[in-house]
Protein backbone atom coordinates (compact mmCIF):
# COMPACT_ATOMS: atom_id res chain seq x y z
CA UNK A 1 0.00 0.00 0.00
CA UNK A 2 1.27 3.36 -0.88
CA UNK A 3 -0.81 5.60 1.39
CA UNK A 4 1.37 8.52 3.54
CA UNK A 5 0.06 7.35 6.95
CA UNK A 6 -1.79 4.45 6.19
CA UNK A 7 -1.16 1.38 8.37
CA UNK A 8 0.93 -1.92 7.50
CA UNK A 9 -0.57 -4.22 4.71
CA UNK A 10 -1.18 -6.77 7.50
CA UNK A 11 -2.73 -3.91 10.13
CA UNK A 12 -4.93 -2.93 7.11
CA UNK A 13 -5.75 -6.48 6.52
CA UNK A 14 -6.63 -7.11 10.22
CA UNK A 15 -9.19 -4.38 10.13
CA UNK A 16 -10.53 -5.21 6.99
CA UNK A 17 -11.11 -8.62 8.20
CA UNK A 18 -12.71 -7.45 11.70
CA UNK A 19 -14.73 -4.95 9.77
CA UNK A 20 -16.37 -8.33 7.22
CA UNK A 21 -16.92 -10.10 10.44
CA UNK A 22 -18.52 -7.26 11.93
CA UNK A 23 -20.79 -6.75 9.16
CA UNK A 24 -21.97 -10.23 8.95
CA UNK A 25 -22.34 -11.29 12.20
CA UNK A 26 -25.73 -9.67 12.42
CA UNK A 27 -27.46 -11.26 9.36
CA UNK A 28 -25.52 -14.87 9.94
CA UNK A 29 -27.00 -14.13 13.82
CA UNK A 30 -30.37 -13.95 12.50
CA UNK A 31 -30.05 -17.11 10.32
CA UNK A 32 -29.01 -19.28 13.56
CA UNK A 33 -31.63 -17.57 15.71
CA UNK A 34 -34.45 -18.40 13.36
CA UNK A 35 -33.23 -21.79 12.89
CA UNK A 36 -33.32 -22.15 16.42
CA UNK A 37 -36.75 -21.32 16.58
CA UNK A 38 -37.74 -22.87 13.61
CA UNK A 39 -40.80 -24.66 14.85
CA UNK A 40 -43.39 -26.51 12.17
CA UNK A 41 -42.56 -24.21 9.43
CA UNK A 42 -43.77 -20.25 10.59
CA UNK A 43 -43.87 -18.46 7.80
CA UNK A 44 -42.59 -15.19 9.77
CA UNK A 45 -39.67 -17.48 10.92
CA UNK A 46 -38.67 -18.97 7.64
CA UNK A 47 -39.04 -14.81 6.42
CA UNK A 48 -36.21 -14.40 8.86
CA UNK A 49 -34.39 -16.64 7.83
CA UNK A 50 -34.64 -15.81 4.48
CA UNK A 51 -33.55 -12.04 5.07
CA UNK A 52 -30.92 -13.28 7.04
CA UNK A 53 -29.36 -15.28 4.79
CA UNK A 54 -30.16 -12.74 1.24
CA UNK A 55 -28.55 -9.76 2.92
CA UNK A 56 -25.28 -11.71 4.05
CA UNK A 57 -25.33 -13.11 0.78
CA UNK A 58 -25.65 -9.68 -0.71
CA UNK A 59 -22.77 -8.50 1.30
CA UNK A 60 -20.45 -10.84 0.69
CA UNK A 61 -21.10 -10.29 -3.23
CA UNK A 62 -20.59 -6.61 -2.70
CA UNK A 63 -17.38 -6.74 -0.54
CA UNK A 64 -15.95 -9.50 -2.70
CA UNK A 65 -16.33 -7.29 -6.17
CA UNK A 66 -15.11 -4.60 -4.56
CA UNK A 67 -12.08 -6.31 -3.00
CA UNK A 68 -11.66 -8.46 -6.29
CA UNK A 69 -8.73 -7.64 -8.35
CA UNK A 70 -10.77 -8.41 -10.91
CA UNK A 71 -12.26 -4.57 -12.12
CA UNK A 72 -14.92 -6.03 -14.50
CA UNK A 73 -17.62 -3.55 -14.30
CA UNK A 74 -20.43 -5.62 -16.14
CA UNK A 75 -21.71 -6.79 -13.10
CA UNK A 76 -21.68 -3.62 -10.86
CA UNK A 77 -25.05 -2.52 -11.35
CA UNK A 78 -26.51 -5.76 -10.49
CA UNK A 79 -24.00 -6.62 -7.38
CA UNK A 80 -24.81 -3.34 -5.80
CA UNK A 81 -29.00 -3.19 -6.49
CA UNK A 82 -28.94 -6.33 -4.84
CA UNK A 83 -27.27 -5.18 -1.72
CA UNK A 84 -29.40 -1.98 -1.66
CA UNK A 85 -32.84 -3.54 -2.35
CA UNK A 86 -31.89 -4.96 1.55
CA UNK A 87 -31.24 -2.07 2.79
CA UNK A 88 -34.60 -0.50 3.91
CA UNK A 89 -35.62 2.19 2.51
CA UNK A 90 -33.06 2.79 0.59
CA UNK A 91 -33.42 3.46 -3.63
CA UNK A 92 -31.00 3.12 -6.22
CA UNK A 93 -30.59 5.91 -8.70
CA UNK A 94 -27.96 4.52 -11.25
CA UNK A 95 -27.43 7.19 -13.89
CA UNK A 96 -24.32 5.95 -15.85
CA UNK A 97 -22.02 3.12 -14.98
CA UNK A 98 -18.72 4.22 -13.32
CA UNK A 99 -15.37 4.10 -15.28
CA UNK A 100 -13.54 2.31 -11.90
CA UNK A 101 -16.51 -0.02 -10.94
CA UNK A 102 -14.15 -1.22 -7.41
CA UNK A 103 -13.80 2.19 -6.34
CA UNK A 104 -17.19 3.43 -6.96
CA UNK A 105 -19.30 0.50 -5.60
CA UNK A 106 -17.04 1.09 -2.50
CA UNK A 107 -17.68 4.67 -2.32
CA UNK A 108 -21.91 3.86 -2.49
CA UNK A 109 -21.68 1.17 0.43
CA UNK A 110 -19.43 3.89 2.60
CA UNK A 111 -22.21 6.46 1.54
CA UNK A 112 -25.33 4.25 2.37
CA UNK A 113 -23.48 2.54 5.67
CA UNK A 114 -23.66 6.44 7.19
CA UNK A 115 -26.87 6.76 6.57
CA UNK A 116 -29.17 6.56 9.51
CA UNK A 117 -32.35 6.10 7.46
CA UNK A 118 -33.62 5.71 4.56
CA UNK A 119 -32.56 8.11 1.12
CA UNK A 120 -31.28 7.75 -2.18
CA UNK A 121 -28.01 6.53 -3.35
CA UNK A 122 -27.30 7.87 -6.91
CA UNK A 123 -24.49 6.69 -8.85
CA UNK A 124 -23.63 9.00 -11.76
CA UNK A 125 -20.67 7.72 -12.95
CA UNK A 126 -17.72 7.95 -10.90
CA UNK A 127 -19.46 10.22 -8.44
CA UNK A 128 -21.98 8.58 -5.78
CA UNK A 129 -24.34 10.67 -3.77
CA UNK A 130 -27.10 10.12 -0.81
CA UNK A 131 -29.91 12.39 0.22
CA UNK A 132 -30.45 13.19 2.76
CA UNK A 133 -26.75 13.76 3.81
CA UNK A 134 -25.57 11.46 6.24
CA UNK A 135 -22.74 11.88 8.84
CA UNK A 136 -19.72 10.09 7.79
CA UNK A 137 -17.67 8.84 10.98
CA UNK A 138 -13.98 10.68 11.08
CA UNK A 139 -12.35 7.56 11.17
CA UNK A 140 -13.90 6.60 7.59
CA UNK A 141 -13.33 10.40 6.24
CA UNK A 142 -9.80 9.87 7.33
CA UNK A 143 -9.39 6.58 5.75
CA UNK A 144 -10.88 8.01 2.51
CA UNK A 145 -8.68 11.14 2.91
CA UNK A 146 -5.43 8.40 3.39
CA UNK A 147 -4.76 9.31 7.05
CA UNK A 148 -4.06 7.11 9.41
CA UNK A 149 -6.40 4.37 10.20
CA UNK A 150 -6.68 2.60 13.89
CA UNK A 151 -9.92 1.43 13.67
CA UNK A 152 -12.24 -1.20 12.07
CA UNK A 153 -14.58 1.59 10.98
CA UNK A 154 -12.00 3.17 8.53
CA UNK A 155 -10.54 0.03 7.53
CA UNK A 156 -12.73 -0.26 3.96
CA UNK A 157 -12.13 3.52 3.32
CA UNK A 158 -8.32 3.02 3.71
CA UNK A 159 -8.30 0.08 1.36
CA UNK A 160 -10.65 2.48 -0.99
CA UNK A 161 -7.91 5.17 -1.00
CA UNK A 162 -5.30 2.88 -1.30
CA UNK A 163 -7.03 1.11 -4.91
CA UNK A 164 -7.78 4.60 -6.03
CA UNK A 165 -4.24 6.41 -5.20
CA UNK A 166 -2.62 2.73 -7.00
CA UNK A 167 -4.73 3.44 -10.35
CA UNK A 168 -3.49 7.35 -10.22
CA UNK A 169 -6.64 8.66 -8.94
CA UNK A 170 -7.80 10.29 -5.38
CA UNK A 171 -10.57 10.64 -3.58
CA UNK A 172 -13.17 13.53 -2.81
CA UNK A 173 -15.79 13.92 -0.05
CA UNK A 174 -17.90 16.88 -0.09
CA UNK A 175 -21.45 17.62 2.07
CA UNK A 176 -23.52 20.08 2.04
CA UNK A 177 -27.25 20.27 3.25
CA UNK A 178 -28.83 18.31 0.58
CA UNK A 179 -26.27 15.19 0.11
CA UNK A 180 -22.60 13.63 0.63
CA UNK A 181 -20.81 12.89 -2.59
CA UNK A 182 -17.72 11.09 -2.66
CA UNK A 183 -16.05 11.41 -6.34
CA UNK A 184 -13.43 8.89 -7.59
CA UNK A 185 -11.36 10.94 -9.64
CA UNK A 186 -8.33 9.31 -11.65
CA UNK A 187 -8.51 6.78 -14.58
CA UNK A 188 -8.92 3.42 -14.84
CA UNK A 189 -5.85 0.89 -14.46
CA UNK A 190 -5.50 -2.86 -15.02
CA UNK A 191 -5.18 -4.73 -11.81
Amino acid sequence: MSTLNAPASHDLASLVAMRLTHDLAGPLGAVATAIDLLDGGDPEIRALIADGAATAVASLRLHRFILSPSDDGSSAHGILAAWVALREGVTLDWRAAPTTAAVVLGLAMTATEAARRGGTLTVDGDAVSFAPAPTLDPAVVAGLSGEAVTSARGSFAALLHADAVRRGGAIAVATDAAALRLTYHGRALPR
